[in-house]
This record gives C-alpha cells, sequence and structure tokens, in this order.
C-alpha cells in the first residue's frame, strides 16, 4: 500500500495512505476460491512487493490474509499493515510477533527469530489460502505454540486429494519452497519469481505488475 504522507499530533503519528477498495483475502476467498490463473498473478503481485520489502533488508512479520486487499475483480492486490516491520539493519534480534497461525515451526519454537523466510512461510499459506479457502494446518485457539508447531512438523504438508486436485504441479512445487519446514530449505521471494510456474506470466503482465513497460 502506498503511503503518502505522514504527520504528528501531540500523542500520534498519522499516516496517509492510497484509497484502495477491496476486500481482505480472507473475506474473499470466503465467497469463493480462486482459480489457478487468478492466483498466479495475485500471488506474483505479493511476491513483488515482499521482494520489495526484503530488498530494504525489511521484515514485514504479519503477512496474512487479513493483512492483504484484493480488489473486486480479483486483478489487483495490497500488502498493509506495517505495525509490527521492522528494518534488519537497525540490528538487534527479532522478537515473536504476528499471528500463530501464519508463523513459521522456527519461529514458535524460538529457535531462531522472524527474519525474511518467515515471511515467506506466510506467504505460502497466503497463496495455499487463495488456492483452497484455507490453511493446510489448523491453529486452533486452545493448542499451545508448542502443539502447533508439533503439527508443523509431524503432518506433512498435503497438496494431493480433492482440495488441491486443480491446481498444477508446477504451482505445488511453488507451494513446497514456501512452506518447507525447514527454513534453510525454503526459496527467497526473488528465487521465487524466477520459478517456472511464476515465470509463466507474459511480458506484458509483467509490465503490468511491476511498471517495466517502456
Amino acid at each position: 500500500i502506498k503511503a503518502f504522507d505522514f504527520f504528528c499530533t501531540f500523542d500520534q503519528t498519522v499516516l496517509v495512505l492510497e484509497y484502495f477498495p477491496g476486500r481482505t483475502l480472507t473475506k474473499a476467498v470466503r465467497k469463493k476460491t480462486f482459480e489457478e490463473p487468478t492466483t498466479k498473478v495475485l500471488f506474483r503481485m505479493l511476491l513483488g512487493a515482499i521482494d520489495h520489502l526484503h530488498q530494504k533488508r525489511i521484515v514485514h512479520r504479519d503477512i496474512k490474509g487479513d493483512n492483504i486487499l484484493v480488489s473486486s475483480d480479483l486483478s489487483d492486490l495490497r500488502l498493509l499493515d506495517f505495525n509490527t516491520a521492522k528494518r534488519l539493519l537497525d540490528r538487534g534480534a527479532l522478537t515473536m510477533t504476528g499471528t500463530r497461525q501464519y508463523l513459521p515451526p522456527e519461529v514458535l519454537q524460538n529457535t531462531d527469530s522472524p527474519s525474511e523466510l518467515s515471511d515467506i512461510w506466510s506467504a505460502g499459506l497466503c497463496l495455499h489460502l487463495m488456492l483452497a479457502g484455507c490453511l493446510p494446518w489448523k491453529a486452533h485457539e486452545c493448542l499451545s505454540s508448542d502443539a502447533y508447531c508439533k503439527i508443523l512438523i509431524n503432518q506433512p504438508l498435503q497438496l494431493e486429494g480433492n482440495t488441491l486436485q486443480h491446481v498444477s504441479e508446477s504451482c505445488k512445487v511453488t507451494l513446497r519452497h514456501c512452506l518447507a519446514v525447514q527454513k534453510q530449505c525454503r526459496m527467497s521471494a526473488m528465487q521465487l519469481l524466477e520459478q517456472e510456474w511464476l515465470s509463466e506470466c507474459s511480458p506484458d503482465m509483467d509490465a503490468m505488475l511491476f511498471g517495466t513497460r517502456s
């Protein structure tokens, strides 16, 4: 989402953001899951935003369906809510924050602090949400973080069966690269954008998404 200006009062800072008409991703998929071509365009936009942040060494830390807006015709997307975003160049270990059901295993276990690859995990969950209308693992409120983490580790990602039977194999490969339980097995946003499934977008589509038209 674009920020146009900000001003300060005696007790707060006010950001002036662009107006983007649309619904959250969470609400949009409740109405109907997205077709794969639509998902590809939207997920490429999301990764473009994440890659832009990561190149500036900024970790969002709360990427989720409620923090993504999609237009009514499902042709446009915005990532918002940077309340917990952190610039890594400021140094210091990042604390666990964000929404538990979107946190990766290493953060839930407190074995590693949030990183760019935590954002990739969260983005992968958003991709699954677009395609299936739900997250691959259930994070019931009654479960502790340890119990939920054990589910992530002990229940392998299921991409077969009725839920995702309509999804291409190249799309599933992208999902696996995002949702690898081992952090070091995940790809960066830049690497994901070069994967077969996402690189199939036409030059005109790239121009629309990233402003590369001459």
